[in-house]
């Protein structure tokens, strides 16, 4: 959309792309800021703080952009737009706003602001956000009218959700499903029923392949047991290290749980990195869902 305004955009990501949904558009992606100032047309001795800006979208820190990324942009301009509830404010511009339901929400209102309609593509796109961070739908509550009138313009522009639901749910491979069927056999209720626990070994991400994850197919067949308040899921990433998601409804709020470890995200999905072992972290966390749930 900014290149109808004169402006030459280049997309930048190192990735990864290996979730199936999103593993079509990584060739229009620059791995690093070298490579979008080459794809930009910058000469290699122009000046990028006198050439360029950067727009941040969906991080709710520096740390989200990768330390790597945040060297090469040290010196540029940045603003930021983002919709997550924790994190530590950066950027010389931001847009934050924690009440919306995705970053590309807030983009197009941008887009509206500035009177730039988008292209059927870029309709799909920006639902396609709106329906990732919302479980296609499923997490907006009764302060989610203005939103969907939003995402019914997105359909006027060309969007599908029929489309859009294949993309997100199919092309996935029989390994996904396997996988999911062992996660999901290990899960274990605590309190009461209110909290569900399930983890994934390192071994099952070395055999299935992280691209086989399907995180949300798993909450929300936990979520449909009569009960269930939150979950807790932990994946072994590495030796010693653990990637710990944290999903709930209603009013807990994870996302200060998450924060209290040193990670963030929404009041209802949020997340960390545990340094330490699986069991360790389950440990830790059973401790502090202790008193969420006394």
């Amino acid at each position: 959309a900014l290149t109808r305004t004169g402006k030459t955009a280049v997309l930048c990501s190192p990735g990864p792309f290996i979730r199936p949904e999103i593993k079509e558009i990584e060739s229009m992606f620059a791995k690093s800021i070298n490579e979008a100032a080459e794809r930009a047309g910058l000469a290699a001795d122009a000046s990028p703080a006198e050439k360029a800006a950067v727009i941040i979208v969906d991080c709710s820190s520096p740390e989200r952009i990768g330390s790597s990324f945040a060297d090469d942009i040290r010196n540029l301009p940045v603003a930021v737009i983002d919709h997550h509830a924790s994190g530590l404010p950066f950027g010389d511009v931001s847009f934050v706003n924690s009440s919306s339901p995705s970053t590309t929400v807030m983009i197009y209102q941008l887009m509206k602001k500035l009177d730039i309609s988008p292209t059927p593509d870029e309709a799909e796109d920006l639902l396609f956000g709106f329906l990732t961070d919302t479980g296609y739908f499923r997490h907006l509550d009764s302060e989610g009218a203005d939103s969907m009138k939003l995402a019914a313009e997105l359909i006027d522009f060309g969007a599908s959700l029929k489309d859009l639901y294949n993309r997100m749910y199919g092309g996935r491979e029989l390994d996904s499903k396997v996988l999911t069927g062992r996660v999901l056999s290990r899960a274990v209720s605590n309190f009461n029923g209110r909290c569900i626990s399930i983890y994934e070994t390192i071994d099952e991400k070395k055999s299935f392949g992280a691209e086989n994850r399907d995180s949300d197919t798993i909450y929300s067949q936990l979520f449909a047991v009569r009960g269930c308040e939150a979950v807790i899921f932990i994946r072994e990433e590495a030796e010693g290290e653990c990637s710990v998601s944290l999903r709930s409804r209603d009013n807990i709020d994870v996302g200060s749980v998450a924060k209290s470890f040193g990670g963030g995200g929404h009041m209802r999905a949020a997340g960390f990195v545990w340094k330490g072992s699986r069991e360790d972290a389950a440990a830790e966390l059973e401790r502090v869902f202790a008193e969420v749930f006394k």
